[in-house]
């Protein structure tokens, strides 16, 4: 009977060694592939930078040439802005732009009737619009009712 008992427990033992054995292994290989799949993610989005960057890279001739043109454009502005000023320091803001001058025998005074009259209309609306919104607002009375527009000096 003992030996029959020592017999059991053995095989009994044995039965949970295996199983033990059996969970390690299984627990080894579980790891394993989650170690390969962290390696094949790990893969793609390398794959995927790689792409991204290459795509750039590809693009950056293109971006290169237009931010070269756009450069260009832009000092070409420059250049006539500085020209532009140079001649109205030269001749004045009459002379090259087709303007005449004002002793010039070209201005009549038909001419300079009309743009006086045009100039007063611009001035009388621009000084009634302005008055409105004073008005509206309220603060000109309370300065002594009058506003002192800093362009006309009036």
């Amino acid at each position: 009977m003992a030996w029959k008992g020592w017999q059991a427990n053995t095989k009994k033992l044995a039965k949970d060694s295996d199983v033990g054995v059996r969970l390690l292994d299984q627990e080894v290989i579980d790891y394993g592939d989650l170690a390969e799949y962290d390696l094949e993610i790990s893969l793609q989005i390398v794959a995927n930078r790689l792409a991204r960057r290459k795509a750039v890279l590809s693009q950056k001739p293109e971006q290169e040439e237009a931010l070269f043109s756009w450069r260009q454009e832009a000092q070409e502005a420059q250049k006539a802005e500085k020209q532009r000023i140079q001649d109205l320091i030269a001749y004045g803001t009459r002379g090259k732009y087709g303007l005449p001058s004002s002793s010039s025998p070209q201005l009549s005074a038909a001419s300079s009737a009309t743009n006086n009259a045009s100039n007063n209309a611009s001035n009388n609306a621009s000084n009634n619009a302005s008055n409105n919104a004073t008005k509206a607002s309220g603060w000109l009375k309370k300065w002594g009712g009058k506003a002192f527009d800093y362009f006309s000096g009036k």
